[in-house]
């Protein structure tokens, strides 16, 4: 599972543990990212496999700033999209577009 995935390290993340073999959970705020990024994956995995399609990457919603319930909820769909979640890359952060001082 890959936190902050919907753009920079958590998409490159994303798309080298696929060529690695791993399953991927791509989790994100921004879901059409997700969507583009996964379908990415899954056709490439596809083609290498020829006709036995299956899925390796899926698409979970998550704000990592929201309360605990609403992530509780989030991480209860990305373990049932593999069954379990073997590792966490915790990628998800804030960017800061203005100046703090």
């Amino acid at each position: 599972m890959v936190t902050g995935a919907s753009a920079g390290l958590g998409w490159e993340f994303c798309i080298d543990l696929a060529k690695s073999g791993c399953r991927i959970i791509a989790s994100a705020r921004r879901t059409d990212r997700l969507k583009v990024l996964c379908d990415t994956i899954n056709v490439h995995e596809n083609e290498n496999e020829g006709h036995n399609q299956h899925i390796v990457a899926v698409v979970v919603e998550l704000d990592v700033s929201a309360d605990g319930p609403t992530i509780e909820a989030s991480v209860r769909k990305a373990w049932d999209a593999f069954g379990r979640i073997d590792v966490l890359i915790n990628n998800a952060g804030i960017t800061v577009t203005k100046n703090i001082l």
